[in-house]
C-alpha cells in the first residue's frame, strides 16, 4: 500500500514558529511543497507616512539580492508596481517587459535561478501591505487554467497566514507606542470628523457637545498619537488604522444602493 503524502499545512507550519528565522524555515518548507525553491516576502506597515516600517524575509539567492540592490532594480521592478495596484496573484510572464531595462532585469534574474515565478499581493486590515513571490529555475508554470488556479489558491492562503504572522512578530518586541495608544470613542469621533475637514464648531454641533470639549478630545488624541498638530494627528491616525470609514449600515435597506437579484 502506498503511503499518503500530506501537503504541509501553512497554518501549522507558520503559526508554530516562535521567531522570524522559524517563519523563514516554514516558508521554505511550504514553498518547496508548491514546487518552488526560492521565495521572498516584503512587508510594509505605514506607521509613519514618510518613514514606514519595512521588512523583507528573503529566500532568494544572496548574490541576486546584492546584484538587485547594486543596480537599483527596485525602482523599475514591475512586480512591485503591479502588487501595489491589485489584490490578484499574477505570473511574471504577464508583466510588460518591453522596456529594455526591465527585460534585462528578468534576464539577469534567470541567471540566478529565478526563471519562472508568480507573486501574490497582500493588503492588511490596518493599511499594511506585502507581496509574496515564489520562483524556480524550471519548469514553467502550468498552462492549464485549473492547475494554475489551484496553485494560486494555495499561495494566497499561504501568503495570508504569512502576513498575519510577520505582522505579529514585527510588532511584538518593537511595537510603536502610538500603535498601542487607543483612542476613546469621543476622541475617535472628533478626529474622524476633523479628517473630513470639519471645524471644532461643526464637530460640536454634530456630536452635540461643547466646542471646548471637542478641542479637549482632539488635543488628547494628538498627544496619544505623538503629534503636535491636528493635521498630523489625522494623517497618523489614518496610517495606523485608528480612524477608518464608517462601518456597514445596520440594515440592508440603509444602503445607498441595494441591488435585488431575486
Amino acid at each position: 500500500m502506498n503511503a499518503v503524502v500530506e501537503e504541509p499545512d501553512p497554518v501549522a507550519a507558520i503559526d508554530s514558529a516562535a521567531d522570524i528565522p522559524g517563519v523563514g524555515a516554514a516558508c521554505r518548507q511550504v514553498a518547496a511543497s508548491l514546487g518552488f525553491n526560492h521565495f521572498i516576502y516584503a512587508f510594509r506597515a505605514p506607521v509613519s507616512l514618510t518613514h514606514p516600517c519595512q521588512f523583507i524575509l528573503s529566500g532568494y539567492p544572496r548574490a541576486w539580492r546584492e546584484h538587485y540592490d547594486r543596480h537599483s532594480y527596485l525602482l523599475i521592478d514591475p512586480v512591485i508596481a503591479r502588487a501595489l495596484g491589485t489584490v490578484l496573484p499574477f505570473t511574471w510572464d504577464e508583466l510588460d517587459k518591453s522596456d529594455p531595462a526591465v527585460a534585462r532585469l528578468f534576464q539577469e534574474a534567470a541567471a540566478f535561478g529565478l526563471c519562472h515565478g508568480f507573486s501574490v499581493p497582500v493588503h492588511g486590515a490596518h493599511g499594511e501591505g506585502g507581496v509574496l513571490s515564489l520562483a524556480r529555475e524550471g519548469p514553467a508554470l502550468p498552462a492549464e487554467r485549473a492547475a494554475r488556479q489551484r496553485l494560486f489558491q494555495q499561495a494566497q492562503w499561504f501568503s495570508a497566514v504569512l502576513h498575519q504572522k510577520v505582522r505579529q512578530l514585527v510588532f511584538r518586541e518593537d511595537e510603536p507606542p502610538v500603535r498601542s495608544a487607543r483612542l476613546t470613542r469621543r476622541e475617535h469621533d472628533c478626529l474622524l470628523l476633523a479628517a473630513e475637514g470639519q471645524s471644532a464648531q461643526v464637530i460640536a454641533s454634530v456630536l452635540k457637545i461643547a466646542e471646548r470639549t471637542v478641542v479637549f478630545h482632539l488635543t488628547r488624541a494628538e498627544r496619544k498619537l505623538g503629534t503636535r498638530r491636528r493635521q498630523h494627528a489625522v494623517a497618523r491616525a489614518v496610517a495606523l488604522g485608528q480612524i477608518k470609514p464608517s462601518n456597514y449600515p445596520a440594515r440592508f435597506s440603509d444602503s445607498v444602493e441595494l441591488v435585488e437579484l431575486n
